[in-house]
């Protein structure tokens, strides 16, 4: 697998996105609220965004395909609540260019194309 990723550039940005975008929900209260009213009233439930161990490769896997289920309440919330998510990322240019740049990577269809692949 290591060597997959070390020959694949394409797929190794893509993880570190998909990473990122869990990373940033989770860190971020109001956000992952906004997130997981979604889910719900999308699903009936609400699933966590899992974040991958390093030295563990399944967990790879699984934070990508929970990722994946989540598509759908993930982009809608982007779509519905941009104003609040920017909010929720703080006061400070950079933590705001932070979430518009998660918001955008959340938007990119060709984003999810690959996290496919």
């Amino acid at each position: 697998m290591g060597d997959y990723f070390k020959l694949e550039n394409v797929y190794v940005e893509t993880i570190e996105k998909a990473a990122e975008i869990i990373k940033w929900f989770n860190n971020h209260t109001l956000a992952l609220g906004l997130f997981q009213k979604e889910q719900k009233s999308q699903t009936k439930k609400i699933l966590a965004l899992i974040r991958a161990v390093i030295t563990r490769w399944t967990s790879h896997y699984l934070s990508v395909n929970r990722l994946l289920t989540l598509e759908q309440p993930l982009r809608s919330c982007v779509l519905k609540h941009r104003r609040e998510l920017l909010v929720a990322a703080g006061k400070k240019a950079k933590q705001t260019e932070t979430a518009k740049r998660i918001m955008r990577i959340v938007e990119d269809i060709d984003f999810w194309k690959l996290l496919t692949e």
